[in-house]
């Protein structure tokens, strides 16, 4: 039984805490119900996560390149601010809200298939970036 209890703890902290997984998952459950091809499932399932990961990485980049900038306009106009951009926003919630905004993205996705299904909507909002700012901006 502890072996039982192992496993899923190991699922829980290992795979599903991680944002970058839980949409590799999401994004291969879409295209098994889709039924593509195991290629194409292993390879749309891989693109998300690097996808995923890459937004996260270029975000960072964002920031730390615009810091220097930020602390020259207050500098030299004594204003405070930010300047906003997306990626950027997105990017810093995510190292704080990251394992919410992937469930938030779950529970819309799933409840995008439900209406697809059970109602007229017959449409599915595939837009993967899209949700991700819509769940990260929502969530924070």
């Amino acid at each position: 039984m502890n072996v039982l209890v192992d496993i899923a703890k190991f699922i829980v902290n290992e795979i599903l805490s991680v944002p970058a997984y839980l949409i590799g998952i999401i994004t291969a459950v879409g295209l098994i119900a889709l039924k593509k091809t195991t290629g194409q499932i292993i390879g749309g399932a891989i693109k998300a996560t690097l996808g995923f990961l890459l937004i996260g990485a270029g975000a960072t980049l964002v920031t730390n390149s615009l810091a220097p900038l930020g602390t020259m306009i207050t500098g030299a106009t004594g204003s405070h601010g930010v300047i906003p951009t997306n990626e950027a926003i997105v990017g810093i919630a995510q190292a704080e809200y990251g394992s919410r905004v992937a469930w938030l993205m779950i529970l819309g996705f799933l409840i995008s298939l439900l209406l697809a299904r059970f109602t007229p909507l017959s449409y599915v909002f595939l837009t993967g970036h899209h949700m991700l700012f819509m769940a990260t901006l929502r969530d924070t």
